[in-house]
C-alpha cells in the first residue's frame, strides 16, 4: 500500500520516471504500467531535447488512456499543460530567438510545468551564453539543475562555461558528472576531450573524442530516421497507404537488384 501511495505521489508531482519505477515495484496493473512508461518516455525525451518523440509518447499516452482502469492516471496528470510545455520548447527551438526577454515570455508554458521547466531554464542559459553573459547563463543553468538535478545537459553547459573561463579541471568534473547520468551523451564526451587536451592528457582526450564521434554518428542517423518519420506522419497517410509505399519500395529494390545482376552477367 505504501508503494502504491508513493507512485501516485510521484505522478502528482510530475516525476514520471520515478512514478513508473515505483509502480513497477508495487506490481501495478499492465495497462497502468504502459501509460506510466509513456509518460516516463516524455520526460526522458524532453531532457534529451528530442521533442518529436516526446510528443509522440504523449499522444500514445492519450490514445491509450481509455483502456486504463486506474483513474489516478487521469486525475493526477495535466496533459494539456504538459503538451503546451513541450510545444513551447519545440517552437522556440525552431524560432531561434535572439532576445532573452522574448524567449522567456515564449517559454512561459514550459517554465510552468515540472517536466519541461529544467529544459526551459537550460534554453535560456544557452542563449545568454551565446550573448557572452556568462553570469546570467550560469544562473539559468543552476535554475535548471534546481528544477532537475539529473539534467545532464545543464551540467555539460556549466562545464562549457568553466572551459571558456580557462578552468579545464573544473570543467572536467562537470562533464564527468553529466556522463554519470547519461554515458551516451555525445556532447559531454566531446567537450571532455577538449578539457583533457588542455590538461595535456592526450591519450584520454583521444579516447573521449572517439567515443563522442561514434555516439554523434549514431545520434545523427537516429535523428534522420525520426525526421523522415515525422514528415511522413504529417501527411496523414493511413496505415494502408504506408504499407503500400513500403511494398512499392521493396519492389523497386528487387528490380534494381535484378537489373544489376543481369548487367553483371
Amino acid at each position: 500500500m505504501e508503494n502504491d501511495v508513493n507512485w501516485q505521489m510521484s505522478l502528482r508531482e510530475a516525476r514520471f520516471t520515478e512514478a513508473a519505477a515505483r509502480a513497477r515495484l508495487a506490481g501495478a496493473a499492465p495497462d497502468a504500467m504502459a501509460a506510466l512508461e509513456d509518460l516516463a518516455e516524455v520526460e526522458r525525451m524532453v531532457k534529451a531535447k528530442r521533442y518529436g518523440p516526446a510528443r509522440r509518447a504523449l499522444k500514445r499516452y492519450q490514445d491509450n488512456l481509455d483502456g486504463v482502469s486506474d483513474l489516478s492516471l487521469r486525475a493526477l496528470v495535466n496533459v494539456d499543460a504538459l503538451e503546451h510545455g513541450v510545444v513551447a520548447l519545440e517552437e522556440t527551438e525552431r524560432a531561434r530567438l535572439h532576445e532573452s526577454a522574448v524567449l522567456r515570455e515564449r517559454l512561459a508554458p514550459a517554465l510552468a510545468h515540472p517536466v519541461t521547466r529544467a529544459e526551459a531554464h537550460n534554453a535560456l542559459g544557452v542563449l545568454q551564453a551565446l550573448q557572452n553573459d556568462a553570469q546570467a547563463a550560469r544562473a539559468a543553468f543552476d535554475d535548471a539543475l534546481e528544477a532537475d538535478p539529473r539534467h545532464y545537459r545543464a551540467l555539460t553547459n556549466i562545464g562549457n562555461l568553466l572551459l571558456e573561463e580557462g578552468d579545464p579541471v573544473a570543467a572536467e568534473g562537470y562533464y564527468r558528472r553529466a556522463l554519470e547520468l547519461n554515458a551516451e551523451y555525445a556532447g559531454a564526451h566531446h567537450n571532455l576531450a577538449v578539457a583533457l587536451r588542455r590538461q595535456r592528457k592526450i591519450a584520454a582526450s583521444v579516447r573521449s573524442l572517439k567515443t563522442g564521434q561514434r555516439l554523434m554518428a549514431r545520434q545523427s542517423n537516429r535523428d534522420g530516421r525520426e525526421e523522415a518519420r515525422e514528415r511522413f506522419g504529417r501527411l496523414g497517410a493511413p496505415e494502408s497507404t504506408r504499407k503500400l509505399v513500403r511494398w512499392v519500395l521493396i519492389a523497386m529494390a528487387v528490380l534494381i537488384v535484378f537489373y544489376l545482376l543481369r548487367g553483371g552477367a
